[in-house]
């Protein structure tokens, strides 16, 4: 992974969001001055045209895997141990998922509503027909989820 001599600069990439952003790049200067062996320096710079990234200094650990080797992890600047680090849109810091509060997708959009209507049927039927606009949409996914979990079995009414 890391393959540049103490010192030297080398440019990072990574690659953009799809069709809405393009990829970036920085360029930083590895040394061997942290406690683990290992200090990535970022000077400020542009990432890409209007993105800012802030002078920085990351840390890197060493782990021994059981089978053998070495794993490299950034140290966050909340102390955090981490694999990857981000730089959200707006922000010029790389951090960890924790520090800028990053969920998964999935996460986002599981509504465990939908899932708690869906295992009750009653509750399902009542939701779908109550007035309330929001219930009626809850009941209606728990209904398409409920016929998921179904399949080729054919619609199960308890």
């Amino acid at each position: 992974m890391f393959t540049a001599s103490p010192g030297a600069v080398s440019t990072i990439t990574w690659p953009g969001i799809e069709d809405l952003l393009p990829p970036s790049k920085i360029d930083c200067a590895f040394s061997d001055c942290s406690p683990a062996g290992l200090r990535l320096f970022i000077p400020r710079q542009l990432a890409r045209p209007g993105v800012p990234v802030a002078a920085q200094v990351i840390d890197l650990t060493v782990t021994r895997p059981h089978l053998g080797g070495k794993r490299y992890w950034f140290q966050c600047g909340c102390a955090r141990r981490t694999e990857r680090l981000y730089l959200p849109l707006g922000l010029e810091l790389f951090r960890c998922r924790y520090c800028y509060h990053l969920t998964y997708t999935s996460a986002q959009q599981h509504d465990q509503r939908v899932y708690d209507l869906a295992r009750d049927f009653s509750a399902m039927q009542a939701a779908i027909s109550c007035g309330e606009h929001r219930r009626a949409l809850l009941g209606v996914s728990a209904f398409i989820l409920r016929f998921k979990w179904t399949g080729k079995r054919g619609f199960c009414f308890d």
